[in-house]
């Protein structure tokens, strides 16, 4: 018999987690834990591709226990659980799904189409 892959669904490492969208309630609980890692996200997006890889190694000594952190918040699992259990591929895996399911890249945009346009300095 075949598998069949559940898009809603996630293992990390033994733990079966879902993929849902992140209420209101649930942004204000990470913001109570959110403190580098936007910075260290768009620093990531602006280094040039070949210094991508030394940059992010860099960047997961700095941001890891955050990443934990915010991953425990939106799955329920213990912070340390992910840190013994879970590989870096599966916690990558499940933020990638978790960004597509609450459609944050286009929500992202949106936000910024609503914000005034700056104007340059003459």
């Amino acid at each position: 018999m075949f598998s069949i892959k559940r898009e809603n669904e996630i293992k990390l490492g033994d733990k079966k987690v879902r993929i849902e969208k992140i209420t209101p309630k649930k942004w204000r609980e990470l913001f109570e834990v959110v403190d580098i890692l936007p910075n260290i996200i768009i620093k990531l997006v602006q280094v040039p591709s070949d210094q991508f890889v030394t940059y992010f190694l860099s960047a997961l000594e700095f941001g890891m226990d955050e990443v934990i952190e915010v991953t425990s918040k939106l799955t329920g699992i213990e912070k340390e659980y992910l840190e013994d259990h879970v590989g870096l591929d599966e916690i990558i895996e499940y933020f990638r799904r978790m960004v597509e399911k609450n459609n944050l890249v286009d929500t992202a945009k949106n936000i910024k189409s609503l914000l005034p346009i700056s104007k340059e300095t003459e």
